[in-house]
């Protein structure tokens, strides 16, 4: 079962790099946001995703982090996942995430729900990079638990394969089960 996250387009410079074995090479995340809800000026720039370089969007950056891990999913999406951590107070409007190479090179710009940051929002941004396709749902996840690629790596694909049962019925009964502990919260 594949998971569900970010997904954004790629632009050339991403798939360049992707044909030539690019795991590894955008490996920064960046938030991109304003101290404002209503930012015009970064709302029309996030339209112009796929010619975005460091330098357009540099004003708009509020915090640098290294990508958690990323890996290509079953369905062979390639896939970054960037944690904030709720120690961190921005007091900013999220509106992007973006994946950018160490020298700067703008692999993908992931626009986001505008997302006010404050003291203790923390959670972990999935991002789904397909090199063919369309946009997809935006996803935010706000946990304190193991990022779900490293859980399932560890964890589950282990106890599925003990059990012998079918990936996708185990996925299934824990989701239903996670949302049940969520509702009794």
């Amino acid at each position: 079962m594949a998971s569900r996250g970010l997904t954004a387009l790629p632009n050339q410079q991403l798939l360049d790099y992707l044909n030539s074995q690019m795991r590894g090479k955008f490996n920064k995340a960046v938030l991109i946001g304003s101290d404002s809800i209503s930012d015009n000026g970064l709302k029309a720039l996030l339209e112009q995703t796929a010619t975005l370089t460091y330098s357009k969007i540099e004003k708009y950056i509020f915090d640098e982090m290294m990508v958690e891990s990323t890996y290509y999913d079953d369905a062979g999406v390639f896939t970054a996942i960037v944690n904030l951590t709720n120690e961190d107070s921005y007091n900013k409007h999220l509106y992007a995430v973006g994946l950018f190479s160490e020298d700067r090179i703008v692999g993908t710009i992931a626009k986001t729900p505008i997302i006010y940051l404050n003291e203790q929002i923390g959670g972990q941004f999935p991002i789904k990079i397909p090199i063919k396709g369309s946009e997809g749902e935006v996803v935010f996840r706000n946990t304190e638990y193991l990022p779900e690629a490293e859980a399932e790596e560890r964890f589950l694909e282990p106890i599925v394969a003990m059990l012998g049962m079918n990936a996708n019925i185990f996925h299934s009964l824990i989701d239903v089960e996670i949302k049940n502990i969520g509702e009794n919260k």
